[in-house]
Protein backbone atom coordinates (compact mmCIF):
# COMPACT_ATOMS: atom_id res chain seq x y z
CA UNK A 1 0.00 0.00 0.00
CA UNK A 2 1.46 3.41 -0.83
CA UNK A 3 1.98 6.30 1.58
CA UNK A 4 1.51 10.05 0.77
CA UNK A 5 4.00 11.80 -1.17
CA UNK A 6 5.47 13.40 1.65
CA UNK A 7 4.60 11.78 4.81
CA UNK A 8 6.21 13.33 7.73
CA UNK A 9 4.56 12.75 11.38
CA UNK A 10 2.31 15.16 12.55
CA UNK A 11 4.61 16.23 15.75
CA UNK A 12 6.76 17.58 12.42
CA UNK A 13 4.58 19.41 10.66
CA UNK A 14 4.36 23.24 10.94
CA UNK A 15 7.23 23.00 13.24
CA UNK A 16 10.75 25.51 12.69
CA UNK A 17 13.09 23.83 10.19
CA UNK A 18 16.05 25.27 12.10
CA UNK A 19 18.96 27.10 10.65
CA UNK A 20 21.57 25.71 8.02
CA UNK A 21 23.76 25.91 10.41
CA UNK A 22 22.28 23.78 12.75
CA UNK A 23 21.53 21.63 9.97
CA UNK A 24 25.18 21.62 9.12
CA UNK A 25 26.15 20.55 12.43
CA UNK A 26 23.10 18.07 13.00
CA UNK A 27 24.17 15.90 10.41
CA UNK A 28 27.81 15.75 11.56
CA UNK A 29 26.73 15.12 15.30
CA UNK A 30 22.83 14.45 15.62
CA UNK A 31 21.75 13.00 11.75
CA UNK A 32 18.22 11.61 13.05
CA UNK A 33 17.21 14.74 14.66
CA UNK A 34 18.81 17.05 11.61
CA UNK A 35 16.84 15.04 8.87
CA UNK A 36 13.48 15.35 11.26
CA UNK A 37 14.62 19.22 11.27
CA UNK A 38 15.22 18.95 7.68
CA UNK A 39 11.77 17.16 6.64
CA UNK A 40 9.99 20.14 8.06
CA UNK A 41 11.05 22.16 5.68
CA UNK A 42 12.89 20.64 2.62
CA UNK A 43 15.83 22.35 0.68
CA UNK A 44 18.14 22.29 -1.55
CA UNK A 45 20.31 25.25 -2.33
CA UNK A 46 22.35 25.92 0.81
CA UNK A 47 23.78 22.34 0.98
CA UNK A 48 24.21 22.11 -2.99
CA UNK A 49 26.11 25.59 -2.75
CA UNK A 50 28.64 24.38 0.42
CA UNK A 51 29.41 21.35 -1.63
CA UNK A 52 29.97 22.94 -5.28
CA UNK A 53 31.96 25.76 -3.73
CA UNK A 54 33.92 22.41 -2.21
CA UNK A 55 34.53 21.14 -5.66
CA UNK A 56 34.99 23.94 -7.40
CA UNK A 57 37.88 25.50 -4.60
CA UNK A 58 38.98 21.25 -4.71
CA UNK A 59 39.64 21.89 -8.51
CA UNK A 60 40.93 24.77 -8.61
CA UNK A 61 43.75 23.97 -6.25
CA UNK A 62 45.19 20.87 -8.41
CA UNK A 63 44.83 22.76 -11.83
CA UNK A 64 47.06 25.63 -9.87
CA UNK A 65 49.32 23.80 -7.63
CA UNK A 66 49.77 20.80 -9.96
CA UNK A 67 48.90 22.08 -13.43
CA UNK A 68 47.25 20.87 -15.91
CA UNK A 69 50.83 19.16 -17.48
CA UNK A 70 51.53 16.75 -14.64
CA UNK A 71 47.84 15.91 -14.55
CA UNK A 72 47.87 14.32 -17.78
CA UNK A 73 51.06 12.64 -17.28
CA UNK A 74 50.16 11.23 -14.16
CA UNK A 75 46.87 9.78 -16.23
CA UNK A 76 49.01 8.43 -19.04
CA UNK A 77 51.25 6.76 -16.49
CA UNK A 78 48.61 5.03 -14.03
CA UNK A 79 46.81 4.23 -17.51
CA UNK A 80 49.70 2.49 -19.04
CA UNK A 81 49.75 4.21 -22.08
CA UNK A 82 52.82 6.19 -21.29
CA UNK A 83 55.21 2.98 -21.35
CA UNK A 84 54.05 2.88 -25.02
CA UNK A 85 54.66 6.65 -26.05
CA UNK A 86 57.82 8.45 -26.88
CA UNK A 87 58.80 11.54 -25.38
CA UNK A 88 57.73 13.83 -27.98
CA UNK A 89 54.37 11.78 -27.91
CA UNK A 90 53.70 12.36 -24.15
CA UNK A 91 54.61 15.65 -24.67
CA UNK A 92 52.50 16.29 -27.76
CA UNK A 93 49.48 14.84 -25.83
CA UNK A 94 50.34 16.76 -22.80
CA UNK A 95 49.99 19.93 -25.25
CA UNK A 96 46.75 19.26 -27.04
CA UNK A 97 44.83 18.48 -23.45
CA UNK A 98 45.99 21.86 -21.78
CA UNK A 99 44.11 23.16 -24.60
CA UNK A 100 40.73 21.97 -23.43
CA UNK A 101 40.92 20.25 -19.97
CA UNK A 102 41.36 22.72 -17.67
CA UNK A 103 38.06 23.61 -19.25
CA UNK A 104 36.53 20.31 -19.09
CA UNK A 105 37.60 19.83 -15.16
CA UNK A 106 36.00 23.27 -14.30
CA UNK A 107 33.04 22.41 -15.86
CA UNK A 108 32.77 19.10 -14.14
CA UNK A 109 33.40 20.59 -10.82
CA UNK A 110 30.67 22.93 -11.23
CA UNK A 111 27.99 20.70 -12.43
CA UNK A 112 29.04 17.26 -11.17
CA UNK A 113 28.20 17.30 -7.60
CA UNK A 114 24.70 18.20 -8.52
CA UNK A 115 24.01 15.61 -11.19
CA UNK A 116 25.67 13.11 -9.22
CA UNK A 117 23.34 14.15 -6.44
CA UNK A 118 20.47 14.03 -8.55
CA UNK A 119 20.97 10.09 -9.44
CA UNK A 120 21.43 9.44 -6.09
CA UNK A 121 17.74 10.98 -5.19
CA UNK A 122 16.34 8.82 -8.14
CA UNK A 123 17.90 5.85 -7.21
CA UNK A 124 16.28 6.58 -3.74
CA UNK A 125 12.77 7.21 -5.03
CA UNK A 126 13.00 3.98 -6.84
CA UNK A 127 14.05 1.92 -4.18
CA UNK A 128 11.34 2.75 -2.22
CA UNK A 129 8.79 2.75 -5.08
CA UNK A 130 9.35 -0.45 -6.60
CA UNK A 131 10.56 -2.49 -2.90
CA UNK A 132 8.80 -0.86 -0.57
CA UNK A 133 5.68 0.74 -2.07
CA UNK A 134 6.62 3.92 -0.37
CA UNK A 135 6.43 7.34 -2.51
CA UNK A 136 8.33 10.94 -1.33
CA UNK A 137 8.26 14.17 -3.39
CA UNK A 138 11.74 14.63 -5.50
CA UNK A 139 12.49 17.93 -3.83
CA UNK A 140 12.19 16.05 -0.37
CA UNK A 141 14.41 12.89 -1.86
CA UNK A 142 16.79 15.55 -3.27
CA UNK A 143 17.36 17.69 -0.11
CA UNK A 144 17.89 14.28 2.03
CA UNK A 145 20.55 12.88 -0.78
CA UNK A 146 22.54 16.65 -0.51
CA UNK A 147 22.12 16.96 3.04
CA UNK A 148 23.73 12.95 3.67
CA UNK A 149 26.28 14.47 1.27
CA UNK A 150 27.84 16.90 3.46
CA UNK A 151 30.36 14.70 5.37
CA UNK A 152 31.84 14.89 1.75
CA UNK A 153 32.83 18.38 2.39
CA UNK A 154 35.65 17.12 4.90
CA UNK A 155 37.40 14.78 2.29
CA UNK A 156 37.48 18.18 0.00
CA UNK A 157 39.28 19.75 2.40
CA UNK A 158 41.51 17.20 3.00
CA UNK A 159 42.29 16.91 -0.70
CA UNK A 160 43.17 20.65 -0.93
CA UNK A 161 45.36 20.59 2.03
CA UNK A 162 47.01 17.37 0.33
CA UNK A 163 47.27 18.98 -3.02
CA UNK A 164 48.27 22.67 -1.36
CA UNK A 165 51.41 20.70 1.01
CA UNK A 166 51.85 17.86 -0.55
CA UNK A 167 54.71 17.33 -3.37
CA UNK A 168 53.47 18.16 -6.81
CA UNK A 169 55.07 15.47 -8.36
CA UNK A 170 53.76 12.07 -6.33
CA UNK A 171 49.65 13.74 -7.26
CA UNK A 172 47.89 10.82 -7.85
CA UNK A 173 44.51 12.20 -9.72
CA UNK A 174 43.16 8.81 -9.09
CA UNK A 175 43.41 9.14 -5.17
CA UNK A 176 43.65 13.05 -4.72
CA UNK A 177 43.22 12.33 -0.93
CA UNK A 178 44.11 10.10 1.94
CA UNK A 179 40.45 8.89 2.01
CA UNK A 180 40.37 5.51 0.64
CA UNK A 181 43.29 2.38 0.67
CA UNK A 182 44.10 3.31 -2.57
CA UNK A 183 45.82 6.55 -1.55
CA UNK A 184 48.57 4.51 0.88
CA UNK A 185 49.09 2.07 -1.91
CA UNK A 186 50.82 1.76 -5.12
CA UNK A 187 48.83 1.01 -8.34
CA UNK A 188 52.50 -0.11 -9.88
CA UNK A 189 53.13 -2.89 -7.41
CA UNK A 190 49.74 -4.48 -6.98
CA UNK A 191 46.61 -5.32 -10.36
CA UNK A 192 44.55 -2.79 -11.50
CA UNK A 193 41.22 -4.68 -10.25
CA UNK A 194 42.86 -5.14 -6.92
CA UNK A 195 44.02 -1.39 -6.77
CA UNK A 196 40.11 -0.42 -8.20
CA UNK A 197 39.04 -2.16 -5.17
CA UNK A 198 41.46 -0.86 -2.79
CA UNK A 199 40.54 2.91 -3.96
CA UNK A 200 36.71 2.12 -3.39
CA UNK A 201 37.17 1.12 0.59
CA UNK A 202 36.13 4.85 1.51
CA UNK A 203 34.71 5.10 5.05
CA UNK A 204 33.11 8.50 3.34
CA UNK A 205 31.00 6.28 1.01
CA UNK A 206 29.82 4.14 3.62
CA UNK A 207 29.00 7.50 5.61
CA UNK A 208 27.01 8.64 2.78
CA UNK A 209 24.76 5.36 2.42
CA UNK A 210 24.56 5.10 6.47
CA UNK A 211 23.29 8.99 6.60
CA UNK A 212 20.81 8.35 2.90
CA UNK A 213 19.62 5.34 5.10
CA UNK A 214 18.42 7.43 8.45
CA UNK A 215 17.35 10.32 5.81
CA UNK A 216 14.78 8.29 3.83
CA UNK A 217 13.83 5.66 6.49
CA UNK A 218 12.75 9.50 8.63
CA UNK A 219 10.64 11.11 5.29
CA UNK A 220 8.46 7.39 5.11
CA UNK A 221 7.79 7.77 8.96
CA UNK A 222 10.16 5.01 9.77
CA UNK A 223 7.42 2.46 8.08
CA UNK A 224 11.40 1.38 6.13
CA UNK A 225 14.25 0.55 8.52
CA UNK A 226 17.30 2.79 8.13
CA UNK A 227 19.51 -0.29 7.77
CA UNK A 228 17.24 -1.88 5.16
CA UNK A 229 17.70 1.47 2.94
CA UNK A 230 21.21 1.52 4.06
CA UNK A 231 21.96 -2.30 2.95
CA UNK A 232 20.10 -1.58 -0.67
CA UNK A 233 22.81 1.64 -1.66
CA UNK A 234 25.21 -0.84 -0.04
CA UNK A 235 24.08 -3.29 -2.73
CA UNK A 236 24.21 -1.10 -5.54
CA UNK A 237 27.76 0.05 -4.69
CA UNK A 238 28.98 -2.73 -3.88
CA UNK A 239 27.52 -4.10 -7.59
CA UNK A 240 29.25 -0.62 -9.36
CA UNK A 241 32.52 -1.56 -7.21
CA UNK A 242 32.56 -4.91 -9.30
CA UNK A 243 31.44 -3.56 -12.22
CA UNK A 244 34.93 -1.24 -12.57
CA UNK A 245 36.85 -4.02 -11.12
CA UNK A 246 35.57 -5.93 -14.27
CA UNK A 247 36.68 -3.04 -16.53
CA UNK A 248 40.04 -2.38 -14.57
CA UNK A 249 40.95 -6.27 -15.35
CA UNK A 250 40.15 -5.18 -19.27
Amino acid sequence: MESRANPVSPSLEGSPGGSFAQRFAGIFFSPTEAFRTILRAPDILPPLIVLVAVSVAAWEAVLRKIGIAQLVRASLEQSGRAKTMTPEQIQQAVSQSARFLPIVYRVVALVGVPIFLLIIALIGLAILKAIFGQQLTFKVAYSITTYAELPAVIAGLLGILVVLFGDPTTFNPTNPAPTNLGFFLSPEGMSKPLYTAASSVNPFSLWFMALLGIGFSEAVGRKVRARTIFLCFFSLWVLWVLLRMGLAAI
